[in-house]
């Protein structure tokens, strides 16, 4: 059997990791002293556009469903609060159906770090609600309208910071 069992592990790997690609099974063997030595391998590629087209484009069209709670009255924090925790929910189910396809590592990837942040993002919006609505049941509707403007702003800037620190740093060093 040519390439011996490593035929049957790449098959294997095509089958069950849609996002690697099998460059190439290779093997050696070289005498050194009285030993004889042999090995065998298999070269795999990971395929970056599925990460890109089913986990990274996903967070930033759900993302911004959470920032819709802005062009809600104040007022109705009941509404704004009921969107922003089925933003959380979604986001949740996302972290659970991904975590069988990220591989398992001590540090966080950089689509962790996205994970993270989307949900830090989200939160920070439930609370800049709550703040909002407080803010117009104490001191008016202009003054409220004027720190979701505030808030939405920053958060937008924040937001587009963060993802080009996180993805295109790389590029620039």
């Amino acid at each position: 059997m040519r390439g011996g069992p490593f035929i049957l592990v790449a098959q294997n790997v095509q089958e069950h990791m849609p996002e690697f690609e099998i460059v190439g099974i290779f093997s050696d063997s070289y005498v050194q002293g009285r030993c004889s030595f042999i090995t065998w391998g298999v070269s795999v590629r990971r395929f970056t556009n599925f990460y890109m087209f089913k986990m990274i484009i996903f967070l930033w069209v759900a993302l911004p469903m959470a920032g819709t709670v802005y062009m809600l009255p104040e007022s109705e924090l009941a509404v704004r609060v009921d969107i922003l925790f089925d933003c959380l929910a979604v986001l949740l189910a996302f972290l659970f159906v991904i975590n069988d396809k990220l591989p398992r590592t001590p540090y966080l990837h950089k689509l962790d770090w996205l994970i993270l942040m989307s949900l830090l993002f989200v939160f920070i919006t439930c609370v800049c609600s709550w703040i909002a609505y407080w803010i117009s049941t104490a001191y008016g509707a202009d003054q409220a309208d004027l720190f979701n403007k505030i808030c939405t702003g920053v958060l937008v800037l924040v937001w587009v910071a963060s993802n080009v620190s996180l993805f295109l740093v790389q590029y620039v060093q």
